[in-house]
């Protein structure tokens, strides 16, 4: 085994270990969103993340305790992982409202594009019929 390989091996549980955070942090502020109890076994189950992972660590056990006590606010944290996903969960909203909203305006100007052709259908006979009786 070289220096590279073994390099490698060290960096893959730091990044498993980073995103084993975000996913914790995610699914803490999606209960808080949405008033849902936080507990251990809620927290594993959506994370899918092992309750002993979340017992045995210590940045993840104290960040659902908090939680769970009700000493970390869904509007924010000073836990980096819980706030980006409180920023997520909140962009994710922000992105379905602006979909909503670009619907709404599709159907807007199509029926406004078929009430503009409807007038100028009309318009248009009501000049052969002007001409004809000219």
């Amino acid at each position: 085994m070289n220096e590279h390989d073994s390099a490698c091996t060290i960096s893959v549980p730091q990044d498993m270990s980073e995103s084993i955070s975000i996913r914790v942090g995610r699914t803490v502020a999606e209960l808080l969103v949405q008033h849902e109890p936080v507990s251990f076994y809620s927290v594993a189950e959506r994370s899918a993340v092992s309750r002993s992972t979340l017992y045995r660590r210590e940045d993840l056990r104290r960040l659902v305790c908090r939680a769970r006590e009700g000493k970390l606010g869904a509007a924010g944290s000073d836990d980096a992982a819980s706030e980006i996903a409180r920023l997520e969960l909140e962009n994710a909203g922000l992105r379905r409202e602006l979909e909503e909203v670009r619907r709404e305006r599709m159907l807007l100007q199509r029926g406004w594009q078929a009430r503009r052709q409807r007038q100028e259908h009309a318009l248009r006979r009501l000049h052969r019929h002007a001409s004809r009786a000219a």
